[in-house]
């Protein structure tokens, strides 16, 4: 198992499926491992396809678990609520956003009435919340929920919170999505300052961000930062991750639709990566498949880490 996280941690996600699925196998026909083991096991197992793009095997898996578990536990037990995050989770992700909000409502509503407010687990789910209804466009909701979730963890800790920090990311991209992308730019500035001060410039979580951010100014019409940020984080995805791996692939899309839109890069020079070569006459796009980088970053849109368009 911990194996399996140390490769979703470095993006090999279907080594961690690979490794997953003969635990979950090895657990479930073992008679020294017990009914909570095989739940959790295949819990870690239904992430880890989420991880590696299987969005539907993990619902699948999931509502199992879920079905389980709803014989087996209460209402409030802990296993329970998480199973259910998850599996709205995945429905958000895989744009079933009416039953993943139904799902988080009452996650919440039954957390609310067992932790007191401000609890790590009642900010986790009402962090989920507002990302699924900014994802299904309920921006007005998900904006206030997350600057709850934000001012409560800013007034409960006195460090830095990386929990924080990624509300306040989701907070921006909810502004973004709502066109206030001025305000989506100065949160996830914030973040990104303080993420380069404790991370190394290859996590993952920075990466994210920063990507994040490069996507927010290209929406608000800033090309020229948009691909200065992008252009340091294709030179780490082409040194870390394989060409197939939707980090690395994402910073190619980020850098077409950035030169697509301005026609040259932030120098007036060519901008080259494997793959995707840009040339500043015209913005010449070579060996990247322009469209077939744009279907994929629709795709990107509707399933993967940014959520859907507004």
């Amino acid at each position: 198992m911990a194996l399996a996280a140390i490769y979703l941690l470095e993006g090999k996600n279907q080594l961690a499926v690979d490794i997953l699925r003969e635990v979950v196998r090895t657990i479930a026909t073992s008679s020294q491992y017990s009914t909570l083991d095989v739940l959790w096991a295949q819990h870690e197992f239904a992430r880890a396809l989420s991880m590696d793009g299987k969005q539907k095997d993990a619902i699948s898996l999931l509502r199992d678990i879920v079905k389980m578990q709803k014989t087996t536990t209460e209402p409030e037990n802990p296993s329970r609520l998480s199973s259910l995050q998850r599996l709205a989770i995945e429905l958000s992700k895989d744009g079933s956003h009416e039953e993943a909000i139904s799902i988080l409502r009452d996650v919440v509503q039954i957390q609310n009435s067992t932790k007191k407010a401000g609890h790590v687990s009642l900010l986790a789910s009402q962090h989920e919340l507002a990302v699924a209804l900014s994802r299904a466009g309920e921006h007005k909701e998900a904006i206030f929920l997350f600057q709850d979730i934000v001012q409560i963890h800013k007034t409960n800790m006195n460090h830095i919170n990386i929990n924080c920090l990624t509300s306040q990311h989701e907070l921006a991209m909810a502004l973004s999505r709502a066109g206030k992308h001025k305000q989506a730019v100065s949160l996830l500035q914030e973040v990104v300052q303080i993420q380069n001060a404790i991370f190394n410039p290859t996590h993952p979580i920075l990466i994210s961000s920063q990507q994040a951010l490069a996507w927010v100014l290209l929406w608000g019409g800033d090309y020229k930062e948009a691909l200065k940020i992008t252009q340091p984080v294709m030179i780490i995805a082409e040194r870390e991750w394989d060409p197939s791996d939707w980090r690395r692939r994402n910073c190619e899309f980020l850098i077409q639709e950035c030169v697509a839109k301005k026609g040259k890069d932030a120098n007036g020079t060519a901008v080259k990566t494997r793959g995707l070569q840009v040339k500043e006459n015209g913005g010449e796009v070579r060996e990247g498949g322009g469209e077939r980088m744009k279907r994929w970053g629709e795709k990107m849109w509707e399933k993967k880490r940014w959520g859907k368009k507004s």
